[in-house]
């Protein structure tokens, strides 16, 4: 699972498919980048299946419009208003009847699912008073029910963005369906551990309502060194391992577009969390149901697509054997990816 629609479209999917990576999941891209690649790249047997969120849902100083806007001046380029930018990266929902207003237009991209944002909603006020944090926040937590409400009226599965402990209860409470990344991946100026440690009643309840959660864990050594990343992985192990003992459903996805979620995977086998083959059903099962919720895949079962890959020895012996692909099959096809 990435976030980044150019990589995917200058590879045409082949660095997934030569990581045995056959379904993608992109929550933040702009909506035209996924008619080009549904038309030419993607959703083929001879490429990777691709789902698009198509526009994310945030506030008007909500991420990832300081990301974007940053993105143009890192680029030399010419710095679009936030005004050109929405409806293409982003919708601005400050309350319900933007969302109303604006649902149409939402609809019209086509999304696969719909993206939420929160950003340490615990102080979604205080926050909107910090001129730096432009750009970095996210919605009203209030609002997020509604939004669930009004996907889940079209048939579409919602994903939230979230950073903190608050908006993980947060989302858990709004009956997401999907949360993308566990709290304290990075630890913003002035907080602790306390402020990223998920609480054991808002796990039961994650595990209850059957949220999925993509770990993308493997962005922690891009934000932090030595004793400030040894307290983030400390965290990230907290969360995970409390998250398996209430049986909650968890997926391996990356928020790294110069990688796949091969590495999340190691990454997440150096945590020391989860033996081989749980990782390994998280990985090839987990992610494909959250990805693709309507298909059969994900299993060597009667009626499931034929899509697998052959290895060269035993992930479950030795799990760096992931790597060691000899063979791939999609959908009966062999891909000849290469090397």
């Amino acid at each position: 699972m990435l976030s980044s629609t150019n990589f995917l479209m200058g590879f045409a999917g082949l660095i997934y498919l030569v990581a045995g990576v056959f379904y993608v999941k992109i929550p933040g891209n702009p909506g035209d980048n996924a008619a080009l690649l549904r038309r030419e790249f993607v959703n083929r047997p001879d490429s990777v299946d691709v789902t698009f969120a198509n526009g994310v849902l945030t506030s008007k100083d909500g991420h990832p419009i300081g990301m974007t806007l940053d993105s143009f001046k890192q680029a030399g380029a010419a710095v679009p208003s936030v005004a050109e930018l929405e409806g293409k990266v982003f919708f601005i929902i400050e309350n319900e009847a933007d969302l109303l207003a604006k649902w149409e237009q939402i609809m019209a991209g086509k999304p696969d699912f719909i993206k939420t944002i929160l950003r340490h909603s615990e102080n979604f006020a205080r926050r909107r008073e910090t001129p730096n944090l432009f750009g970095y926040n996210g919605l009203d937590p209030q609002l997020l029910p509604r939004i669930v409400q009004q996907a889940h009226a079209t048939g579409l599965r919602v994903s939230t963005h979230i950073d903190s402990a608050a908006d993980f209860a947060a989302a858990v409470r709004a009956g997401v369906d999907e949360i993308n990344h566990l709290p304290g991946a990075i630890f913003e100026q002035g907080t602790t551990e306390a402020d990223y440690l998920i609480t054991p009643e808002v796990a039961k309840r994650a595990a209850k309502q059957g949220i999925i959660v993509v770990t993308t864990t493997n962005i922690a050594p891009l934000f932090a060194r030595d004793e400030a990343l040894a307290k983030v992985r400390s965290v990230q192990r907290k969360n995970l391992q409390l998250l398996k003992q209430n049986g909650v459903r968890i997926a391996v996805g990356s928020d790294n577009y110069m990688d796949t979620s091969v590495d999340e995977a190691v990454y997440l086998k150096s945590l020391n969390v989860f033996d081989n083959a749980e990782l390994l059903k998280m990985w090839s099962v987990t992610s494909a149901e959250t990805i693709f919720p309507r298909r059969k895949i994900g299993y060597l079962r009667e009626g499931y697509e034929a899509s697998f890959i052959v290895l060269r020895g035993n992930p479950l012996e030795s799990f760096e054997r992931v790597r060691d692909i000899r063979l791939r099959f999609k959908q009966g096809l062999l891909i000849n990816a290469a090397q």
